[in-house]
């Protein structure tokens, strides 16, 4: 039987919630952004939609997921950042829905840990974004030879190697993949953020900022736009 996307949500925000107690504007955005985010993990949309409501539409699911990210990474600790987090979340989401370009693309995500970031990988996929999920330097690799992708987005540590993930970019890059690379860790700190920029990749530990480093790679804005 297929899973009850609402029940799924549900066991989500009770999770987070079970986790961290979580300022009251956060839980209230994310409770008021609890049904775009059903509709995106079920897979559902209203096919009569016109082009400026699916805008809308994308827009608030793009939204709902970076919020949802952002509680489940421990972002908020004060109504004040919480209250940023709200502000930011949907400023990024408009902006990468703006830009457009995104629907068709396509991110090779590279994780052991997949599932904590299952609301980034909502985020993308509300804007249109394909994103395929492995779990390994090896089978990223394999992946890669097999298809083309327009991105990669990669978690620094895989296992026990904590720099797994520079030793991905460098053997793509050997294999003749040229393809934008930006690192999603838990912890970007300024030695990290400093050696992933010196391989000409860049490095967050914000939803937000992935969301604008995907829109910025993905969708440029033209020369003189």
């Amino acid at each position: 039987m297929a899973p009850d996307p609402t029940a799924s949500v549900i066991d989500a925000i009770g999770g987070l919630i079970g986790t961290v107690v979580w300022p009251l504007v956060v839980l209230v955005a994310f409770f008021a952004l609890r049904k775009p985010l059903e509709r995106l993990i079920a897979g559902r949309r209203d096919p009569a939609t016109g082009p400026a409501g699916l805008a809308a539409t994308l827009t608030t699911e793009a939204e709902a997921a970076i919020v949802a990210a952002t509680v489940a990474r421990d972002a908020g600790t004060t109504p004040e950042e919480a209250a940023r987090v709200v502000r930011e979340s949907r400023a990024a989401a408009e902006e990468a829905t703006r830009a457009g370009g995104l629907l068709g693309r396509t991110v090779l995500w590279v994780d052991d840990r997949p599932d904590n970031s299952r609301y980034e990988h909502a985020m993308l996929g509300a804007l249109g974004v394909s994103v395929v999920v492995r779990t390994s330097v090896e089978e990223a690799l394999s992946t890669m030879a097999s298809r083309p992708f327009d991105m990669l987005v990669a978690d620094l540590q895989l296992g026990a190697d904590q720099q797994a993930g520079f030793g991905l970019l460098e053997a793509a890059r050997a294999a003749g993949h040229q393809v934008p690379c930006v690192f999603y860790v838990a912890h970007a700190t300024p030695d990290r953020v400093q050696e992933a920029t010196r391989r000409g990749a860049g490095l967050t530990n914000q939803p937000t900022a992935l969301l604008r480093a995907v829109a910025r790679v993905l969708a440029p804005v033209p020369a003189g736009g």
